[in-house]
């Protein structure tokens, strides 16, 4: 599909695939380099960033420390808890099979009046 669809599947996959190859050194397939370079990456934030510029906070802590690092008031209401793995990873899936639908929709606009010139040219020649 990322040969198809150029305006959308095809930058997906390449920035996806550029952070796993940056995290694994080219080993996208190796959960353990992945965990590594996800861990590495996180190090050399805490050693670029200024520590009183870095937030470390988990959304299980709720509203309370990013409000105070950004001071800003805390919002009325519980914290959103929509960016869950299995949530992410259906939401992933479901961008993608839109886009497929995308882009057999673009096909077939192109491609219905190649199949009616088809079926017409059969017909009158049986």
């Amino acid at each position: 599909m990322r040969v198809l669809d150029r305006d959308f599947t095809r930058k997906y996959h390449a920035m996806g695939m550029g952070t796993l190859r940056a995290w694994t050194g080219g080993h996208v397939n190796d959960l353990g380099k992945l965990r590594e370079g996800y861990v590495a990456h996180y190090e050399a934030m805490r050693r670029i960033v200024p520590k009183e510029r870095l937030l470390e906070w988990h959304a299980s802590e709720g509203w309370g420390p990013l409000c105070e690092f950004l001071g800003k008031e805390v919002p009325e209401g519980e914290f959103p808890k929509v960016n869950q793995g299995d949530w992410v990873a259906d939401l992933h899936g479901k961008m993608l099979v839109f886009r497929f639908l995308v882009v057999v929709g673009k096909v077939l606009g192109w491609v219905s009046p190649l199949v009616a010139v088809g079926v017409a040219w059969w017909w009158f020649l049986r």
